[in-house]
């Protein structure tokens, strides 16, 4: 089926493009059109045979001409790369495979500066403008030793806009869709640049289906104790769907000093707990960052400081939280519990530090680095308000407060101090690159390791090379991870240890300005890799973090080719233990080994085996664009394989005073597939991941 569609779809494109005539194409040209250059990998800019990762890199303006207006959608282009809805409503990005509920695994770099929540490792996937983006790099694996805490499995690079231009976008779509968006740039002068941007997103939503959640038996005890025999509690039913939200980003440069500040709001509806989908969950998520550097540099040193603070919060109230038309708790109850942070300012993170780069000689440069990093979790309380008198009654006979009057301390997390000192030798010799670094992390609450970064990279030529890669991810456990309260189904895990993922990757870059080629095979076993697991399991079910060892190793291909007036994405990843299901259905807990034992390499059931993606666009004329993409995402246990095409059409109008007037139109999912995002429980929730085939219509004006 998939040959059936982007077989077409590509022989369709090629027919258009060989009788293309020339145009201009985003200031490249035609030997620049795939010469991009990457800083994701290295200390400064370097083009990709080169780099020492594997990495890939899209610029926002190729995305949107094939369709794609979502940081998620784009992420998802990226061989390797999946990005499915999480139980909590927000999205989850899976690199090579490594899935967890939130994103601790990846970190992600907003113009270099790690932004996550100190609490869970969620970032703002949804809280960038789209509009301030230029493009995104992501390196697949551990990557540079620089990187630290969270670059696990891969990292996200947002690149910003630094072009002297401006643009003011408007759009409508489906489901109620309402997006404005700006990026305004002013330069005072050549040393003094002032660039803003922000977005307003809001939405209707809609009703997806939900399957197979998880109503923990531990709940269907106590509903037996008030009512002497076990409810009915339906696991499937209809969700409401709603993401909406603003953001805003400003950077100012003033000579060598760089400020950068953001702020995102999301409101979005989730799964509400136990219950779902009889409880509506609403949710806000909020995000702060403020960040400052300074840099300086001479003929062969270069050096940076800088400091940053970033402040996360969350607040949700579950409506209907003690039951909707089932008969407990006096029935059809709309009791509301409350779930916020204590005290707020308590959630952050505080980083400062600074790097020097001494480049010896032409051959020889040694790169190293200090950083102070301080991050905290607030206590988490809960609130309800119009509690049914007979749920008020029991949570009272086993010790709970009045929760409608005094706020229960649900969790408390803490604060953690870490830091870190990293070098690395950077050796060139005509044809040969050697790269060997480490990594020293002291975490006052896992104390200290040291991770190391080999790399080898040989040029062929002025077109090829071969890599061979070696490096080590490491990670603590999140401060809400560190929990070790037993209450209901959660099972404490006092424990649980650091966790290290060693990447081997073995790559062929081919490169020659207007095509770019790359193949590479990678392994990777993870020493207590740390794990959330929800499980059905015997004589109750279970929640509980733990370590575990596995090993996946898999095949991707990136294939790119340029003309001036048209270009073509292409890729295709296999994981070789992708929609893998060898772990038993029929747990029994009697321990914490042994339930490790039992579960195995769980998680790989509900990763795809084959992804593929191909995309790309026309331009017949300066004013005139068309694009699509197809994506392929294989089998999951509780998910069919989809074949996701999004397809755009742009027109531009031009004036004498250098403004374009676009506008364009998109068709989202034309093939009206149905998609189901299976999470990492066992057995898996199965989410709502759209809601079939959509539309959107927009402008922009550049001035």
């Amino acid at each position: 089926m998939l040959t059936k569609i982007c077989l077409p779809l590509f022989l369709f494109c090629s027919t258009l493009c060989s009788n293309a005539y020339a145009a201009a194409f985003d200031d490249f040209s035609l030997e620049q059109l795939l010469e991009i250059e990457t800083s994701i990998a290295s200390v400064g800019n370097e083009a990709i045979p080169k780099a020492p990762a594997i990495v890939s890199r899209y610029n926002l303006k190729d995305i949107q001409k094939m369709g794609i207006s979502k940081l998620e959608d784009l992420l998802s282009l990226i061989p390797g790369v999946l990005v499915k809805q999480g139980v909590g409503g927000y999205p989850i990005v899976i690199i090579r495979g490594i899935t967890q509920f939130n994103n601790q695994k990846v970190l992600f770099l907003l113009d270099d500066v790690p932004y996550w929540d100190s609490e869970n490792g969620n970032f703002p996937i949804r809280g960038i403008p789209m509009e301030a983006i230029d493009h995104v790099e992501v390196i697949r694996g551990p990557g540079a030793i620089f990187y630290g805490t969270n670059a696990t499995t891969g990292v996200i690079k947002i690149t910003t806009k630094k072009e002297n231009s401006s643009v003011v976008t408007g759009s409508v779509g489906s489901n109620g869709q309402r997006n404005v968006s700006a990026y305004i740039e002013h330069s005072f002068n050549e040393n003094i640049r002032l660039h803003i941007s922000g977005e307003f997103r809001r939405e209707d939503g809609y009703h997806g289906q939900l399957n197979n959640t998880l109503v923990f038996d531990q709940f269907r005890f106590v509903a037996e104790d008030l009512l002497g025999e076990s409810p009915a509690i339906p696991s499937s039913g209809s969700i409401p769907v709603v993401d909406e939200g603003d953001s805003f980003w400003l950077k100012f440069q003033f000579h060598s000093i760089n400020v950068i500040a953001h702020y995102f709001e999301n409101n979005y509806q989730q799964i509400g707990g136990i219950l779902a989908p009889f409880t509506l969950s609403e949710a806000k998520y909020i995000g702060k960052l403020l960040h400052f550097d300074y840099e300086w540099s001479n003929d062969n040193i270069s050096t940076q400081i800088f400091t940053d603070y970033s402040h996360f919060e969350d607040y949700q109230e579950d409506i209907h939280s003690f039951g909707q038309n089932i008969t407990f708790f006096g029935g059809g109850s709309s009791g509301t519990s409350i779930f916020e942070m204590d005290n707020p300012s308590d959630a952050f993170r505080w980083r400062a530090g600074g790097t020097l780069n001494y480049q010896i000689n032409d051959q020889l440069s040694i790169f190293g680095g200090a950083e102070y990093e301080h991050r905290a979790a607030a206590d988490n309380i809960i609130r309800v308000k119009n509690m049914p008198k007979s749920a008020s009654d029991f949570l009272a006979s086993i010790g709970f407060p009045d929760l409608a009057s005094e706020p229960f301390s649900a969790i408390h997390y803490g604060s953690v101090i870490e830091n870190s000192l990293y070098t690395q030798l950077d050796y060139q010799l005509t044809h040969w690159r050697f790269l060997i670094g480490a990594r020293h992390t002291d975490n006052e609450n896992w104390g200290e390791t040291t991770t190391p970064r080999i790399a080898t990279v040989y040029t062929i030529d002025d077109k090829q090379s071969l890599k061979l890669l070696y490096s080590v991810g490491f990670n603590t456990p999140s401060l809400n991870q560190t929990d070790v309260s037993d209450t209901g189904a959660n099972v404490a895990n006092p424990n649980l240890k650091t966790e290290e993922i060693k990447t081997t990757d073995l790559a062929y870059t081919y490169s020659d300005g207007n095509s770019l080629f790359v193949v590479n095979l990678y392994y990777f076993e993870t020493d207590d890799l740390v794990q959330n697991v929800f499980a059905k399991s015997t004589p109750d079910d279970i929640n509980i973090n733990l370590n575990l060892d596995v090993k996946r190793w898999g095949l991707e291909l990136d294939y790119q080719y340029a003309q001036v007036e048209w270009k073509v994405f292409s890729n295709f990843s296999y994981h070789h233990q992708g929609n893998r299901d060898d772990h038993s259905e029929n747990i029994v807990y009697s321990s914490v080994a042994d339930f490790t034992e039992q579960i195995g390499d769980f998680t790989a059931a509900v990763i795809p085996r084959y992804t593929a993606m191909l995309g790309g666009f026309y331009s017949p004329t300066i004013n005139h664009d068309i694009g699509a993409s197809i994506r392929y995402i294989g089998d999951m246990k509780g998910a069919d394989a989809v074949r996701l095409l999004n397809i755009n059409y742009s027109f531009k109008v031009h004036d004498q005073n250098n403004r374009t007037l676009e506008f364009y139109t998109q068709i989202t999912n034309a093939l009206d597939e149905d998609i189901v995002h299976p999470d990492d429980s066992i057995p898996p929730i199965e989410l709502p991941g759209g809601d079939g085939r959509g539309w959107a219509a927009g402008m922009k004006l550049y001035f």
